[in-house]
């Protein structure tokens, strides 16, 4: 085995340098996103140094030569990157004024491997030169990575071990979502994140091609959506479902799209009527039944509750990152309510927001949700900018479609502590501020991005 790695090692590196050659630094960051994902630590670790660790450090150490060079973009300051910095300090400073509690090494891991370092791939991917062949190269990478996905959780979802890669996706010591099409991830709502964003990267090609060439694109389209269906999440399919559906709009032409918008409405608003039961009450993880499924609606009020309580106390500041857990179980004898508090001592919190309130407290979700906000507005104005290149323009739709899957999973779970999940949305963030700032700054001239 030693000697086929010794063997392999060359050839790995001869591939890197071709991929780094046409990708660039934004293809070595999509690289680094690709190996935390299927190669991250439960693959393999050594400590705390990881596969996709080390091409982040590659990432760095090629940014600074660049830089040194020359060959970055130079740096326009927006009003939203110090938006940016501001929410980035407030998430330090809420994690190291809080006294030290029973999961402190925690705490600080979710600090530095959930916030430090993707708004490492913020700033590198908000000045890295990017060309229309570098944007193709990470569609078509993002739109392959989702047909894996997608393989894999119907694997998962029929059982089929020896198709699923890694093999500790299907361990039975990882019991929770067993069953489901929870990804390397280990988790359905993170996949199906992940899942969305390549859908939208795969439905990109269509623009490029014509004839034979679209018809082979929209031949993948089913793959995510079965891919999608098989993580057995509402929110995944509702987030999938709002992606697929905004895009083919944004792509039809503008007389269709009135008509488009109330077919799809109208049979959206029959199916829900007609079989709402049966969505809210089904089998999903192996090890749970239906019956347990069908109380999960019914603890979002209850977690709510004690959200509401413990930002009562704490409303600025928060009880510190990573810190929920420890201090809501003080608030479950509370009786100046009639919600059984106690049924949720296991469980997180359901909502991002809520989440981040509690533990990081307004100095930090205010600014969060501003910069949501930015995201999305740079996202809508480079897909509506008509003299860019059409891969910049496609940057923002699959930022938008990123922003619309992390924003409604997010509104029924944690995503912040989602391996991965906001590395990928720093990114493409970062990415997209970079076109954005950079168009401001030109006055929308087109050869500045071609």
């Amino acid at each position: 085995m030693e000697l086929l790695l010794l063997l392999a090692i060359p050839a790995l590196l001869a591939w890197c340098v071709i991929y780094l050659r046409f990708s660039g630094i934004s293809g070595c960051l999509v690289a680094s996103l690709l190996a935390g994902t299927v190669l991250g630590h439960p693959f393999f670790h050594i400590s705390i140094v990881t596969l996709d660790r080390l091409i982040l450090g590659v990432c760095i150490a090629l940014f600074f030569g660049y830089q040194i060079r020359g060959w970055n973009q130079p740096r326009v300051w927006s009003p939203a990157d110090l938006l940016f910095a501001i929410f980035i300090l407030a998430v330090v400073l809420t994690t190291v004024i809080h006294p030290s509690s029973d999961d402190r090494v925690g705490s600080i891991s979710k600090l530095i491997f959930f916030f430090l370092l993707p708004a490492v791939l913020y700033l590198i991917g908000g000045q890295v030169t990017l060309s229309p062949k570098q944007l193709r190269w990470m569609f078509a990478t993002f739109a392959v990575f989702g047909i894996y996905l997608s393989l894999t959780a119907v694997a998962e979802k029929l059982s089929w071990t020896w198709a699923v890669f890694p093999k500790y996706i299907m361990d039975p010591k990882f019991a929770e979502f067993l069953g489901r099409g929870r990804g390397p991830l280990l988790n359905p709502a993170a996949n199906g994140i992940l899942l969305t964003l390549s859908l939208s990267c795969g439905i990109m090609p269509v623009l490029w091609y014509r004839n034979l060439g679209r018809l082979s694109v929209l031949a993948t389209v089913p793959v995510y959506l079965v891919g999608i269906f098989c993580t057995l999440t509402r929110s995944v399919w509702l987030g999938g479902g709002m992606v697929l559906f905004g895009i083919v709009v944004a792509l039809m032409p503008t007389r269709w799209r009135l008509a488009m918008a109330m077919a799809v409405l109208g049979c959206g608003s029959m199916t829900m009527m007609v079989d709402i039961k049966s969505l809210l009450t089904f089998k999903r993880d192996r090890n749970v039944t239906v019956e347990q499924m069908s109380e999960s609606a019914s603890l979002r009020p209850i977690l709510a509750m004690v959200a509401w309580k413990m930002f009562q106390d704490r409303p600025l500041l928060g009880f510190g990152t990573g810190q929920y857990l420890a201090n809501a179980k003080n608030y479950l004898f509370d009786r100046s309510t009639d919600l059984p508090l106690e049924k949720v001592r296991p469980y997180v919190q359901h909502n991002m927001f809520l989440a981040m309130l509690v533990e990081n407290g307004l100095v930090t979700l205010i600014p969060f949700c501003f910069l949501l906000i930015y995201w999305t507005l740079w996202s809508w104005r480079l897909w509506n900018s008509m003299q860019l290149a059409l891969e910049y323009r496609q940057l923002g739709l699959v930022s938008l479609s990123l922003l619309s899957a992390y924003i409604v999973n997010g509104m029924f779970h944690d995503v912040l502590i989602f391996p991965m999940i906001n590395a990928y949305m720093f990114f493409i963030a970062g990415s997209v501020r970079n076109c954005a700032v950079h168009l401001t700054a030109n006055h929308g001239r087109r050869q500045d991005y071609s």
